[in-house]
């Protein structure tokens, strides 16, 4: 490594870590060869760093760990039976956002994994588990992990008051018939 230049010039650093035998295939993605395999290769933990008296090193260790980056989810709720004019709302002369609705998104197995609400003009956005992603040509075939995304989901969640016990939703109630309606709009004269 040279002397002076920063980090991403001067080269890989090189490596004095202990000797072990690199493995034949990547631990984060099963079946794709290693570039060194079977070779005997000193673990990255520890580099060799060339300094003269009162210098300090740089701590320029790159980390790595094998957890993917978070999915993020978001989106917009909207009634199309009602027309917002407020001149505030980002959705003016456009269909009502409806706001405050529990949104719960889940796991391939149904389980939810997060709970958010929408905001005043019915947007919401959340931070998900994910996986590896890849470039095909059939994105059809390329999804490891869905999310299903259940607008107005009643719950049950967990009732902080009473831990181990579940309830609905505050403030939430269930349509029955087909006399439901979102938002509100005044009556008609």
């Amino acid at each position: 490594m040279a002397k002076g230049l920063p980090p991403e010039l001067s080269g890989p650093p090189i490596l004095v870590g202990d000797l072990r035998e690199v493995p034949a295939e990547l631990s984060l993605f099963p079946g794709v060869p290693t570039e060194f395999a079977g070779e005997m290769r000193p673990l990255p933990d520890r580099k060799q760093v060339l300094l003269a008296d009162g210098e300090n090193a740089a701590a320029d260790f790159y980390v790595f760990t094998a957890v993917p980056k978070a999915g993020r989810i978001w989106g917009v709720v909207l009634n199309d039976l009602l027309l917002t004019f407020d001149p505030a709302s980002p959705n003016k002369g456009n269909n009502f956002g409806v706001p405050w609705i529990p949104i719960s998104i889940r796991n391939f197995e149904g389980k939810e994994i997060v709970r958010v609400y929408t905001d005043e003009y019915g947007r919401y956005n959340a931070l998900v588990p994910s996986t590896w992603t890849s470039t095909c040509r059939r994105r059809a075939a390329s999804a490891r992990a869905c999310s299903p995304v259940c607008l107005n989901d009643p719950g049950p969640i967990p009732d902080p008051e009473n831990p181990g016990s579940s309830s609905s939703t505050p403030g939430t109630t269930r349509a029955t018939g087909a006399s439901a309606r979102i938002g509100t709009s005044s009556p008609a004269r």
